[in-house]
């Protein structure tokens, strides 16, 4: 009888354990008590964007970025398209029409209305506003805005451009004792007396586009802006005014043209012609963009003289200097499937890591604060970034037609002919802009 009783307890107790442990298994799976399954569960899902880059020379710097990404999202794979520049609007129009939109793309600030008018472009203002660390790290608030429309910001700032950097031959300016102007009015004295030396002062292209010598004009027309108060309104940032100062800015080019301060006929040079010119010691001075600044530090190696750069100066009577130019930068499409990563995206690009890594490999001029730069030129450079976009054009229209070639076509038009009056070319220009403005409102 006790041997029964013992068998019987015993499997009564090994019925006991077995519904413990099936207690235990369902616990367990529910998600109640950590195990194995919860872990699988928390692994986030892989996931692709699709990338576009117009950047095919900075590919193995785009490559150690993505890497940067990788590393800190693991689950996020990115597939990289790369075109030309001259691409980036096709392409992208190609790709929204057909619906298979790239999560994150290429696209210059002050042209992102083209996305923001058929609401291609996700608004960045509640990410801004959750991670206020992102928002003060760019250089400036014109830089932060920078791809603003509408009251929101739909896009990033990426690197800096400006084409308000002239380069000069050291080695000349030494020897002949000539100073770098500190202000407009210094430098014509300078080149007045450069000229007499019988070397051009200024060598500045003008093919394709009007080149830099419509970007001359464009400094000048904003420093009668500033000086007259006006820079700043909306409507003159939008280009929505037709009394602009293209008769004072176009007086102000005739002077130089004549004058011999800059090359003869500069719409027949290309960049590469410009370029040769100057360090065939042909000119004391270049206009540039710093994107240049690699290739003129290479050409300068080979040379016999060393290269300085100083930014174009304003007038004695401005208040403020203008420093034209604008950034390279990137947005997330409004139809991602992924906006959040999207967008992490779009913040690992603007990390100081990624920052510096842009300015060591391909002398990129920061847009974020606290960037140590070893170069010492570029460092020259990239202190004049707080200024661009500040008073830089921003029209919520297409104007790449009036100002690449109405303007342009104009602008060299009367530079080349004594009998058209600096008053003519103005109220011709405002006249073709009023024009514009009604051909783009319909």
């Amino acid at each position: 009888m006790q041997k029964h009783a013992k068998i019987f307890i015993a499997m009564l107790l090994g019925l006991i354990l077995l519904f413990a442990l099936s207690i235990t298994g369902c616990s367990s799976s529910s998600g109640n008590i950590t195990g194995s399954s919860e872990r699988n569960d928390n692994v986030p899902k892989q996931i692709t964007l699709k990338l576009l880059n117009i950047w095919p020379e900075h590919h193995a710097t785009l490559d150690k970025t993505l890497a940067i990404h990788k590393e800190k999202y693991p689950h996020v794979n990115i597939e990289v398209t790369t075109i030309s520049y001259d691409q980036a609007t096709p392409t992208l129009q190609l790709s929204m029409a057909s619906g298979d939109v790239y999560d994150v793309s290429f696209m210059w600030p002050h042209q992102i209305y083209k996305m923001v008018a058929v609401g291609e472009t996700l608004n960045l203002d509640p990410y801004f506003e959750a991670d206020p660390a992102w928002k003060d790290s760019f250089i400036s608030q014109s830089v932060y805005e920078a791809a603003k429309r509408d009251g929101h910001v739909y896009g990033i700032p990426f690197k800096g451009s400006t084409s308000s950097i002239v380069a000069y031959n050291k080695t000349l300016f030494e020897a002949n004792g000539w100073k770098v102007p500190a202000s407009l009015e210094e430098m014509e004295s300078l080149m007045s007396e450069i000229e007499a030396s019988g070397i051009v002062p200024l060598t500045l292209f003008g093919k394709p586009n009007g080149g830099l010598i419509k970007s001359l004009f464009e400094h000048f027309t904003v420093n009668e802006l500033i000086q007259q108060g006006r820079a700043l309104d909306t409507d003159v940032l939008n280009r929505r005014v037709t009394d602009m100062p293209y008769e004072a800015a176009g007086a102000q080019i005739r002077d130089w043209y004549n004058s011999g301060f800059i090359s003869a006929n500069p719409f027949a040079l290309s960049r590469e012609e410009s370029r040769a010119a100057f360090f065939a010691k042909k000119s004391a001075m270049q206009m540039m963009n710093n994107n240049e600044l690699a290739a003129m530090k290479e050409m300068s190696a080979k040379s016999d003289f060393e290269l300085g750069f100083f930014a174009f100066p304003k007038p004695v009577a401005s208040k403020d200097v203008y420093i034209s130019g604008g950034f390279d930068g990137f947005f997330v499409s409004a139809r991602s499937k992924h906006p959040d990563e999207a967008v992490d995206v779009l913040k690992t690009l603007t990390s100081p890591e990624v920052q510096k890594l842009w300015s060591e490999e391909t002398s990129a001029a920061a847009v974020v604060k606290g960037i140590k730069y070893e170069d010492e030129d570029l460092k020259s450079i990239a202190v004049l970034m707080i200024y661009v976009m500040k008073y830089e054009k921003r029209p919520d229209y297409d104007a790449g037609t009036f100002t690449n070639d109405i303007l342009a076509a104009e602008l060299s038009k009367y530079l080349l002919s004594e009998d058209y009056s600096p008053k003519q070319f103005g109220d011709y220009l405002n006249a073709e802009l009023e024009k514009y403005l009604e051909k783009m409102s319909e």
